[in-house]
Formats: C-alpha cells, sequence, structure tokens
C-alpha cells in the first residue's frame, strides 16, 4: 500500500519514512514548529528535526513515544507528549506545519474529526498541515474491506476507509482550505491514499 513500509525490513521501513519527509521538507522552514500527530516511533520526525525549530511527537502509546526519542536521540529540538482522551494538551496556535500519516485512520471517524479539529487548533492561521486518509474507492482497500466482512475477527484492528468527498467535506467544515488533495508524488490515477494538503484559514468574525 501506499506509504506503508513493512517493520520487517528495517532498512525500508526508515527509507520510506525519509521520502516522506523530504516532501513534507517542501513547507517547513528552518524556524518552523512541527507537530507529528500519531508518529509512532519516530519514522519520519527523525528526518524532519535537522530542518525546523521544533518538533513535537505526539502518540497516544508511551511505549512508541519511549522509541521514537531514541530514535532521535540528540536532536535537542524534539519533544515527546502522550494524548490523552480527545483533546492535544497544547496551546492554541502554537504550530507552523503538522502532518498525521497512517494515524487517523485507526480512530473512530467521530474521533478522528475530533483531532483533526484539535490539530487545526494548535495550527497557526496559514499554517499549513498534511494528512492521509486509506480510500475506499481503491481496489486495494475495498478488497480488505470485504475481507474484514467476512472475517468478523479482524474489527478491532480494522482501518476506517474514506471516501474524497468525505476528506473534503470534513476539512473544509473545520475551516480547512484545501491546496490539494492528491500527492503530487503519486504516479497513480486514483491513489491508494487520500493525502490532503490545507491551510488553516481565520476565523470569520
Amino acid at each position: 500500500m501506499a506509504l506503508i513500509a513493512s517493520t520487517n525490513d528495517p532498512y525500508r521501513f526508515w527509507q520510506s519514512g525519509q521520502e516522506i519527509a523530504i516532501h513534507l521538507l517542501k513547507h517547513i522552514a528552518r524556524d518552523s514548529v512541527i507537530l507529528d500527530f500519531g508518529s509512532g516511533i519516530g519514522r519520519i520526525a527523525k528526518f524532519i528535526a535537522p530542518h525546523c525549530r521544533e518538533i513535537w511527537c505526539l502518540d497516544a502509546s508511551s511505549r512508541m513515544l519511549k522509541l521514537a526519542s531514541q530514535a532521535l536521540r540528540g536532536s535537542e529540538n524534539a519533544h515527546f507528549l502522550r494524548t490523552k482522551g480527545r483533546r492535544i494538551p497544547l496551546e492554541d496556535e502554537k504550530f507552523d506545519f503538522a502532518y498525521s500519516i497512517l494515524t487517523l485512520q485507526h480512530m473512530e471517524k467521530e474521533d478522528a474529526y475530533v483531532a483533526l479539529r484539535e490539530i487545526s487548533r494548535v495550527l497557526k492561521v496559514r499554517g499549513r498541515a498534511y494528512f492521509s486518509f486509506p480510500n475506499f474507492l481503491s481496489d486495494e482497500y475495498f478488497n480488505g474491506f470485504l475481507e474484514a466482512v467476512e472475517n468478523p475477527d479482524l474489527s478491532p484492528i480494522r482501518l476506517r476507509l474514506y471516501t474524497p468527498q468525505e476528506v473534503e467535506k470534513s476539512l473544509a467544515s473545520l475551516g480547512f482550505k484545501l491546496m490539494t488533495l492528491w500527492s503530487p508524488n503519486s504516479v497513480l490515477k486514483e491513489p491508494t491514499e487520500i493525502t490532503p494538503i490545507v491551510e488553516k484559514q481565520a476565523t470569520q468574525v
């Protein structure tokens, strides 16, 4: 699947993180403060950290954050914070750029929406964000959906799939301006992953 690298191949796992980071760095300046929502073990943050002022790795798992801190050992600009409940325990308009990759798909859609709302809250006006959503309309994910239908035991770890229209509507309702809906790196006409880049708009009074 797009953006997914097996942890059975550590070299490819870290290489994929570096490839994604190279794409994201186009939106990041040296003085940027960055949010990695659902950082895992720091697969992407490891390669972002040398190019920004601060990076905050947020994850629901303390174990993942411990591993991330090891992966980013020596990066004095890296911070690690465990999320609890549905809120990001940080102040408004703190970040210049945020990203969440292969994370929102593991959350119930209502919780993912709250997470997106929280990311909007902590993002500066005109700040940008990059997300990934599994595309329900792709054959690969739809076949996985059919497999889950026939195997109810897979339900606890199932992916929550989205259509492009769902993604657009959700992001627009949260005050995000859609810059692009698909990753420009994709060579597919209808990519497996919906990968929007958005910009936070000023609140209308």
